[in-house]
């Protein structure tokens, strides 16, 4: 679901409310977590963290106000020390979606101070949300952001999709984005994850793509007026249709062939 900036705004203003008191509860946590899930995949990820340490944390205490804190927590019994352990992890992953939320909150409050907000903007935002994602599961968001971008600038166009064939080679686990900004018709990303020897496709426009990989260690992937940034290590090589984009500008032209492969080969 994509919600205009205006109430994902409300929203995550009432979240950051909460998240900066000083206790929770399970019942409050809920509150934050249907405020803000589906907003951006970043949160939705620390969201998850949160719920773990919570029902890890009651398991382990009586009475249902989490406070925040473990200062002079004692811990000479095995159950005192498997409580703090509990707390110190749901601390450190409230901690953790306080300041996701926090960013966020402050992309959202210089949008609105804009005014207007067009359907470029939106999909800008979104990517700023998400372009900092770094590794594999970043180089699904990021090709998820550019793919919507352009797909709602050609919406007027039948364009017959094109496929590529994304398989891991050696790298960690490729996590494909929770859901898509806007939905676009024909555009179809990976909904598994892609562990290393596996592969996935996705289907999309066939449009012209550039890529500058000059940069050690980013990759800039761009279309029409839309850009999109890939952090990657430095053991990572991309290889597009068995062309390297490390080191070098290319540009692809996606309309060139119906099927297509994008390879992440990692070296130890």
């Amino acid at each position: 679901m994509y919600l205009d900036p205006k109430t994902n705004k409300e929203k995550i203003d009432a979240a950051m409310q909460l998240l900066l008191e000083e206790t929770t509860t399970v019942t409050k946590f809920e509150k934050i977590r249907i405020l803000i899930k589906g907003i951006n995949p970043k949160l939705d990820k620390t969201l998850e963290s949160c719920s773990k340490g919570i029902k890890t944390l009651k398991r382990l205490q009586a009475g249902d106000v989490i406070e925040l804190t473990a200062t002079n927590l004692p811990e000479q019994t095995e159950e005192q020390k498997k409580r703090k352990k509990a707390l110190l992890f749901l601390i450190s992953s409230w901690k953790n979606l306080r300041a996701e939320v926090a960013r966020v909150q402050k992309l959202f409050n210089e949008q609105a101070k804009e005014g207007k907000v067009t359907t470029q903007e939106q999909l800008a935002t979104t990517g700023k949300l998400i372009s900092t994602s770094k590794g594999p599961f970043g180089l699904i968001t990021a090709l998820a952001v550019l793919i919507v971008g352009v797909g709602a600038a050609l919406a007027y166009l039948n364009y017959s999709a094109v496929s590529i064939t994304i398989k891991n080679q050696g790298c960690s686990p490729i996590t494909p984005v929770v859901e898509l900004p806007v939905p676009i018709p024909g555009i179809k990303l990976p909904t598994e994850t892609i562990n290393s020897g596996g592969q996935a496709v996705a289907s999309v426009p066939p449009f012209t793509v550039n890529v500058d990989g000059t940069r050690r260690g980013l990759v800039v992937i761009s279309a029409f007026k839309f850009n999109m940034e890939y952090n990657f290590g430095g053991n990572t090589n991309l290889i597009f249709d068995n062309q390297s984009l490390v080191g070098k500008n290319t540009t692809i032209n996606l309309g060139s062939s119906k099927t297509h492969e994008l390879i992440l080969s990692c070296s130890k």
